[in-house]
């Protein structure tokens, strides 16, 4: 009986040593994390109404943008209430910090792919108020810790801005609480 025992325990040891790898799926990151990733070219110098149209391709909450311009070295992004889909658009801007993520995320991830402007500034209407945040470049970088020129690639603009800023709530509650305007 100590044999079969033994000789049980051993098996289950080799098999959990295999070299191969589990099948287990790794837990993914929130929908949003793959948003963030960016396909605008970062090289390239697009003119504005180009840049504006990729800009509306992959913004997140794309069906609620109301108006996407660069006018006076100013992105400005504004977002229409959907008074057709109101439940979907309070699904979409209702869960997990999405308004903040949106307004830390965007600024910083189109600066850092255009010298086109040097400001952003973006309005959310949700529930009788107006979330907003205009930045400048030169704000992001130092709020950030990071030159938006060396962060280009989608890894580095992750593991420097998204994971530790954008996913971390104390981060992103000091950044509302410096930058989002909040009116009635």
């Amino acid at each position: 009986m100590k044999r079969l025992v033994l000789c049980s325990v051993l098996l289950v040891s080799l098999v959990g040593c295999s070299s191969e790898k589990s099948a287990q799926p790794q837990p993914q990151k929130p929908p949003q994390a793959q948003v963030e990733a960016s396909t605008i070219p970062k090289a390239e110098k697009l003119p504005d109404k180009q840049l504006i149209e990729k800009i509306k391709a992959e913004i997140g909450g794309r069906p609620f943008v109301d108006n996407v311009k660069i006018e006076n070295n100013t992105l400005t992004i504004t977002y229409k209430e959907d008074k057709k889909d109101l439940k979907l658009y309070n699904e979409y801007w209702g869960t997990g910090d999405a308004i903040t993520k949106n307004l830390m995320s965007n600024p910083p991830r189109y600066l850092r792919v255009s010298d086109s402007f040097n400001k952003v500034h973006i309005e959310v209407p949700f529930q009788g108020k107006k979330y907003t945040v205009t930045i400048t470049r030169t704000e992001v970088e130092h709020y950030f810790g990071v030159k938006l020129s060396e962060v280009t690639e989608n890894n580095a603009w992750i593991s420097k801005i998204i994971d530790p800023f954008v996913y971390n709530k104390e981060k992103r509650a000091e950044y509302a609480k410096q930058f989002i305007k909040i009116t009635p």
